[in-house]
């Protein structure tokens, strides 16, 4: 079947309006406005895509994207390839990585409409055009001397107050490392390689725009309009090297791989994949396009969890200098992707910067100026920013990112163990609080998580450095060490003699893992008053009751879960103790049962009242349920029927699409999709009941997994 029925409204005329040209990426349209040749949009896209043919239009950010005869389609079945190119008659150019691909068309007028409809194959994961994008880089021009970021000592400075202390602790963190061993990865517009300040630390190199060369160096003749200076100025925030020779970057003794980018997305994709293969821990980009692409997404998403052997590659991106929110709909920026660590900018007095783009998706700031700049590399001679080998004139969240980037290659050199994710955790989770808003669960839409502090990440980088499982002590009982696991890995701290001795004993009397897990940690007012975030209590979870350490996929797939779907914790604690590997840990390590049919029924229970009635159990109903469904009284489908019916529920008054949403997360245990939630709310639209549509969900097969996942009659 396949994912749509398409109506395409496609006109070959001259002019083209918004409404009758689209494409699909993220799952759904964006729209292009009117037609321009390559001539008409000549001072607007790069000096690289000048001479390739292509249409050029206006996104649903006013920006210029080209359209040539490329695809990109990303494909579910490799054999699907062969039948695509001989229905539409392309061309195959390139494959990158196992599963994207780059096709030629015959006719770039058609290049669209064929994307369009290759997408609607059941085994095509995207396809759009290989677009051709203008990539904002997020610098600034003010002027200023020092190198404050690093070092902030306070005083006025030419007018401006600076807060001593508003810097990264980079200082500090030299004493631990200076990030020895790292490879740091940067894709920009362009990096002078032969630069005093670099030439050192430049280990490798690649050049995707100019074609026949690998050198990146800058091209552009001195006082160019948007000259390609951008890259090396970024370069030496990373890692300008420590020889009495201008600037320091935060990880001077790290190594640089270069990339200068091309126009096409699979030039970008290209580079990224090349930064891979060299085995780059983190790859700074200081760059944007307001338009993330399902092809790019999928790459960030490949390097972070299958990068670098599989402990993934960190890849970081500047947030954007405009003063967005990015929440809004009509932007889609790389640095939104949840594959990557989004920067912002903080000030010289450790504020966030007037310009930051905010969101939910920012994650940490760093300095990149209000009020002056911070001195870093130049193109070398009469070309760059200057016309001399450094610049005081570069600031912004291009100033942020590779910052970020330096001074996560410092926490990469302090434990070489560490996994991407775990990095993004670390400069995340030792980030100081700056600024007046409030940070709920660690971050807010302004701050992230603060600005980043090097010394605090990489002490933390060191802690870490080993298993964070400890070895349990020798128990003369196995139900000794799970009872201790709880201790150690939810309280985090020594067992009380009198407490686990009361545990220990419940075990002995019958009480299953579940049960003393349940009221020992989740009901605990020890746990409840400790503030835990919600990364801090998946990790919990998994150390205590799996005994190890969450992968990184499920991390994101759970933290997304708690903190974007509403679904509650209790959730996650029952995925785990029903999980196969619980039960085997139980019955083989700890000779413990696991749970019985009482824990079963309660946590079927819990569902109708997190998700039904919005709120905690009560634990007088919770017993008149379970008893119910234990005597044989009610079934499965009664119970759902009973709490839709209540009327605490019915009071709540909610909305056809709300309904249709609660009974997907309920009855069915996922998220309703988006042509699921359409389909049903215009089946309500059209007189069909809220019972009618209830009991189709309960009939259906996986209300019936449910029931026999707790092990009840439907």
């Amino acid at each position: 079947m396949k994912k749509f029925l398409l109506v395409l409204l496609f006109s070959l005329s001259s002019l083209l309006f918004a409404g009758d040209l689209f494409y699909y990426s993220g799952g759904k349209k964006h729209y292009l406005n009117a037609k321009f040749s390559r001539y008409e949009v000549k001072n607007f896209i790069p000096k690289a895509a000048e001479n390739i043919k292509a249409f050029y239009y206006r996104n649903e950010n006013n920006d210029f994207v080209g359209v040539s005869d490329r695809i990109i389609v990303g494909l579910k079945d490799e054999s699907l390839k062969d039948k695509l190119l001989k229905k539409y008659d392309l061309k195959f150019v390139e494959k990158l990585g196992d599963d994207i691909y780059v096709f030629k068309t015959v006719d770039r007028i058609k290049t669209i409409e064929i994307a369009n409809k290759i997408y609607e194959n059941e085994n095509v994961e995207f396809s759009h055009p290989d677009f051709i994008k203008v990539r904002k880089k997020r610098s600034l021009d003010p002027l200023f001397k020092y190198a404050w970021h690093l070092e902030n000592k306070g005083g006025d400075r030419e007018g401006v107050l600076y807060k001593r202390g508003a810097d990264i602790k980079a200082v500090e963190a030299w004493q631990i490392t200076k990030g020895e061993g790292v490879k740091v990865g940067i894709i920009d517009d362009a990096v002078d390689i032969r630069h005093e300040d670099l030439k050192n630390n430049i280990a490798g190199y690649k050049n995707y725009a100019d074609y026949g060369t690998d050198d990146p160096s800058p091209t552009s003749r001195p006082g160019d309009y948007n000259g390609d200076w951008h890259g090396t100025a970024c370069a030496g925030l990373i890692l300008a090297e420590e020889n009495d020779k201008g600037s320091v970057g935060v990880a001077p003794k790290a190594k640089l791989y270069a990339v200068k980018d091309g126009v096409y997305l699979s030039d970008t994709i290209k580079a990224f994949r090349w930064l891979e293969s060299q085995g780059v821990s983190v790859i700074s980009n200081s760059w944007g396009t307001y338009s993330l692409d399902d092809a790019m997404n999928k790459v960030f998403k490949d390097l972070l969890y299958k990068g670098r052997g599989g402990k993934g590659v960190l890849i970081i991106f500047a947030s954007g200098n405009d003063g967005y929110n990015l929440d809004s709909p009509y932007y889609q920026d790389e640095s939104e992707s949840p594959y990557v660590l989004s920067v912002g900018a903080s000030s010289e007095t450790d504020e966030v910067t007037s310009y930051t783009n905010y969101g939910k998706s920012l994650d940490v700031l760093a300095p990149g100026s209000e009020y002056g700049t911070i001195v870093t590399t130049d193109v070398t001679g009469a070309k760059g920013y200057n016309g001399y080998n450094y610049t005081f004139d570069f600031a912004g969240t291009s100033a942020a990112a590779p910052i970020v980037a330096g001074v996560a290659a410092l926490v990469f050199a302090a434990n070489k163990d560490l996994t991407a994710k775990e990095v993004m955790d670390i400069l995340e989770n030792t980030a100081d609080k700056i600024g007046n808003l409030t940070y709920i669960d660690g971050r807010n839409d302004h701050y992230g998580y603060g600005r980043v502090n090097a010394y605090k990440a990489v002490l933390e980088a060191k802690k870490r450095a080993g298993s964070s499982q400890k070895e349990p002590p020798k128990f003369d009982e196995p139900q000794k060490e799970y009872v201790w696991a709880l201790y150690e890995y939810l309280f985090q701290r020594e067992y009380d003699e009198a407490g686990f001795n009361y545990w220990v004993n419940e075990i002995k009397r019958g009480k299953t893992a579940a049960y003393v897990a349940k009221y020992f940690f989740l009901n605990s007012d020890e746990i409840k008053k400790s503030g835990v975030t919600n990364e801090e209590f998946i990790k919990k979870i998994y150390r205590a009751l799996l005994n190890r350490e969450v992968d990184q996929e499920g991390l994101i797939y759970w933290k997304n879960e708690l903190e974007n779907k509403g679904v509650p914790r209790a959730e996650l604690f029952n995925y785990v103790i029903f999980s196969d590997e619980f039960q085997k840990l139980c019955k083989n390590r700890y000779k413990i049962t696991p749970f019985d049919q009482d824990d079963q029924l309660k946590a079927f229970v819990e569902r109708f009242y997190f998700y039904v009635l919005q709120r905690d159990v009560d634990g007088a109903g919770e017993e008149y349920w379970v008893e119910e469904l234990r005597s044989g009284k009610k079934r499965a489908s009664d119970i759902a029927m009973d709490f839709f019916h209540s009327p605490e529920f019915l009071n709540k008054h909610v909305s056809d699409e709300e309904f249709v949403n609660i009974a997907y997360r309920t009855l069915l245990n996922r998220e309703a999709e988006r042509e699921g939630r359409a389909f049903w709310k215009r089946e309500l639209e059209r007189n069909l009941s809220r019972d009618e549509l209830i009991e189709r969900f309960i009939n259906s097969e996986e209300f019936e997994q449910i029931a026999k996942k707790y092990n009840i009659v439907r």
